[in-house]
């Protein structure tokens, strides 16, 4: 094998491996350009900038929470409700604790009727409810997930102590 030293002289060597790796760079830059481009503009759709600059006292409070979290809000968070990519766990069961929360600073009975609702449509979908197999082929009271394990659905027990 010839060593490059003795096939390009090495005045000639630098500069091409400078115009090779400015090439690659450029070559590859303008996708994740255009792909950060595209994600700015889907996220300032889903979330508009807000013009409106609350202060802590006028943010933090029952009202506020109310209007982001309960009612319609609320109803829709209730439509789909599934442990399949971990959405009971890794969202629901939190909004679940801060019903508890508000109930528990407000000692307003809505937040534990509130909480009551998701309670039921939680424990409806449970897998043998619903009739969802593990990976084992069995059905067991738990909220199972197909997301995190290879071999096909599973339960994991954060899942399950996080939900309960």
């Amino acid at each position: 094998m010839a060593r490059l030293d003795t096939c390009l002289p090495m005045r000639f060597t630098a500069p091409i491996l400078v115009l090779c790796a400015l090439v690659a760079v450029q070559g590859t830059a303008q996708p994740a350009k255009d792909k950060d481009a595209d994600y700015i503009k889907r996220f300032e759709k889903a979330f508009p900038k807000n013009t409106e600059i609350l202060s802590f006292e006028d943010y933090a409070t029952p009202e506020r929470y109310d209007t982001l979290y309960m009612g319609p809000n609320l109803d829709n968070a209730l439509t789909h409700v599934n442990n399949d990519q971990g959405g009971i766990a890794w969202g629901l069961a939190y909004r679940m604790i801060s019903l508890n929360r508000m109930y528990g600073t407000t000692r307003d009975s809505k937040y534990l009727e509130a909480n009551l609702k998701c309670i039921r449509a939680v424990i409806k979908v449970r897998d043998d409810k619903i009739g969802k197999k593990l990976w084992t082929g069995k059905i067991a009271p738990a909220w199972g997930c197909d997301k995190y394990a290879k071999r096909e659905r599973a339960i994991f027990a954060v899942h399950t102590g996080t939900i309960t």
